[in-house]
């Protein structure tokens, strides 16, 4: 499938399925998951970045037991909107997931989506260490709640 826009990203809300929020790292991907309504998004999990064919597999394995119909993946944005390389990275990423598995792929601007998870957490009494085990899946559940308010 291929890499899609907002608008034809709208045509998959009433499938009954949920779609899945990549938040690209260096060292860790964020998954942020939506349920079937696409109303609110949930942190799933933190991935080690490895070489991309695990990770595309881990990708594809998690698409297959939720039964997700479109892929999100943050893109990472300059404050004034323009693109960097990061950004092309993410882009990269996917379609190269689209050349190996049948799935609609939409990008998403993640501006400020890690510094709104890392204030979310702020109030609550956890560690450094604790705070870093969620904020990569909460910073994708960001994303992906921007994403879901837009498609309302």
């Amino acid at each position: 499938m291929p890499i899609i826009d907002l608008q034809t990203a709208k045509e998959f809300k009433n499938s009954s399925k949920a779609c899945l929020c990549l938040d690209l790292g260096e060292k860790k991907i964020g998954v942020a998951k939506s349920d079937a309504g696409w109303f609110l998004a949930s942190p799933l999990k933190v991935l080690d970045a490895k070489k991309f064919s695990i990770i595309a597999n881990e990708i594809f394995e998690i698409i297959k037991e939720n039964q997700i119909i479109l892929l999100v993946i943050g893109l990472p944005l300059n404050a004034d909107g323009t693109t960097n390389t990061k950004t092309q990275s993410a882009q990269q990423f996917g379609r190269n997931l689209t050349k190996i598995n049948d799935i609609n792929v939409c990008f998403e601007d993640e501006r400020f989506s890690t510094v709104v998870s890392h204030k979310s957490l702020d109030g609550l009494n956890l560690t450094e260490g604790m705070k870093k085990k969620f904020i990569d899946k909460l910073a994708a559940a960001q994303i992906l709640q921007g994403f879901l308010d837009k498609i309302k």
